[in-house]
């Protein structure tokens, strides 16, 4: 026993030989230290019981997700069905087992998260420590008890007594301290954590949606609709108007203008159509391939001499 611990003895001694307790004020005070020490361990004993519960619904929920992580693409293969829900549910298999294990380990990162398993295991050991404490407090005043000779306490024996309370609460008090701050160090860690996987993630996502984005961008720009742009030349040859026309969009001009175009034409090679009427009467028509960038404005002359069209 250390120098300061032994004078407070000496003191606590002095005081009691001065001031003698009686047995009622020593069982009184056991009492009140018993009280202390039983709130604490209600207090982790019912922790434990909600924390446990918490953490076994969990846990069975991961299970389930995993049998069925595990189940669906072998019960897939062994059962054939060619019609119904469970053909679709055969040929999806992988994808729904695939998002079963990830719930399962989303599930598991609410324990983690949360600290049910944690806190059922600790709390399962200091409610035991503080019970063990309990107990020996009970059996070691037992003892002190047969050492009560009348209603007047001898101060060594009261000291003695004291001092087995005072040594009893600061053990425990000790133990809860302990735990708290270990309980908030977890606390801070599990945050950290979850704040960490969580940037990683966004990370992972921004990236993927940069690449769904710049793949969606690619195909946009290889499928975005050109332009046919035409250009006319002996408009007055047309003597009763002109149609042109690239698959169903069509263009009818009474005056044919110098030129015209197309717009939202789809990439490839298309057929422009022209038809028009030439002095006496005779219809003329003629085709023309045209290619047609994505993007991009394709030009295509069209001569109207009659010369040219026969």
């Amino acid at each position: 026993m250390t120098a300061p611990a032994n004078r407070q003895l000496r003191d606590l001694h002095d005081v009691l030989s001065d001031h003698p307790l009686s047995r009622t004020s020593l069982n009184r005070l056991k009492d009140e230290t018993k009280a202390l020490l039983t709130g604490h361990y209600l207090f982790y004993e019912t922790n434990k019981k909600s924390a446990k519960e918490y953490a076994n619904v969990i846990a069975l929920i991961a299970i389930v997700l995993l049998a069925i992580s595990l189940i669906s693409p072998a019960l897939s293969g062994l059962v054939k069905a060619d019609t119904g829900w469970f053909q679709q549910f055969s040929q999806d298999a992988y994808r729904w087992a695939y998002l079963a294990a990830i719930l399962a380990g989303v599930a598991m990162l609410f324990d983690r998260h949360f600290l049910f398993s944690r806190n059922w295991v600790k709390r399962s050991s200091v409610a035991h420590q503080i019970k063990s404490a309990c107990e020996e407090l009970d059996l070691n005043w037992a003892i002190i008890e047969l050492k009560f000779t009348g209603d007047i306490v001898n101060p060594v024996v009261a000291t003695e007594a004291i001092e087995l309370l005072k040594s009893t609460l600061s053990e425990v008090n000790k133990l809860v301290l302990q735990e708290t701050e270990k309980w908030g160090d977890d606390v801070i860690a599990s945050r950290q954590a979850l704040t960490e996987k969580i940037d990683k993630q966004q990370q992972h996502t921004q990236e993927k949606l940069n690449e769904m984005l710049h793949a969606e961008s690619l195909h946009s720009q290889a499928n975005a609709p050109g332009l046919i742009q035409v250009e006319l030349e002996n408009g007055d040859s047309a003597v009763d108007g002109l149609t042109l026309s690239v698959g169903e969009n069509a263009l009818n001009f009474e005056n044919v203008p110098e030129n015209c175009i197309f717009e939202g034409v789809s990439p490839g090679m298309r057929v422009l159509k022209a038809q028009w009427t030439i002095q006496g009467g005779k219809q003329i028509e003629r085709c023309y391939p045209v290619a047609v960038k994505a993007g991009a404005v394709a030009s295509q002359k069209i001569d109207l001499k009659r010369s040219d069209a026969s």
